[in-house]
C-alpha cells in the first residue's frame, strides 16, 4: 500500500495514505489501513483507560484519542461510500479528515508523552 521512501511508521503514516489514496485515484479502493488506524485508536483508548484505572490518575490526551477514533469511524464509512459511488468530492473530504488526523494524533501523542513524564515525577 506504501510507497517506497515514504515513512511508514507511527504519524508518517498518514502521508502514506494520503500519498496511497492520490497514485490509487479511482483504481483501488483498500479500507485496510484506514482500519489498522482505527484499531490503533481503539488499543490507545483502552491502554489510556487501564492506566486511569489501575494508577488512579487521569489522562487530558484520552479526549483526543476518543475524536481521532471517532474520525477514523467516519473516514471508513466514508471510504467504503467512496467505493461505491466513485465521486471526488468524498475522496476530498476523506483526505482533509486524514490530514487532520494526522496533526491531531501528533499532538495527541506530545500530551500523553508529557502526561507519563509527569505522572513518574509524582510516583
Amino acid at each position: 500500500m506504501c510507497f517506497m521512501g515514504s515513512n511508514r511508521n507511527g504519524i508518517g503514516v498518514y502521508d502514506c495514505l494520503l500519498q496511497y489514496f492520490r497514485k490509487s485515484g479511482n483504481d483501488v479502493c483498500d479500507v485496510r489501513g484506514l482500519c489498522v488506524i482505527r484499531d490503533h485508536m481503539s488499543a490507545m483508548i483502552y491502554r489510556i483507560q487501564y492506566l486511569e484505572k489501575h494508577f488512579d490518575c487521569c489522562f487530558e490526551s484520552l479526549h483526543l484519542f476518543v475524536k481521532l477514533k471517532q474520525k477514523c469511524d467516519i473516514l471508513v464509512t466514508l471510504y467504503l461510500k467512496y467505493g461505491i459511488t466513485r465521486e471526488r468530492n468524498i475522496m476530498a473530504r476523506i483526505m482533509d479528515i486524514l490530514a487532520d488526523m494526522g496533526q491531531i494524533e501528533k499532538k495527541a501523542v506530545e500530551i500523553l508523552i508529557a502526561e507519563l513524564e509527569n505522572g513518574k515525577r509524582e510516583l
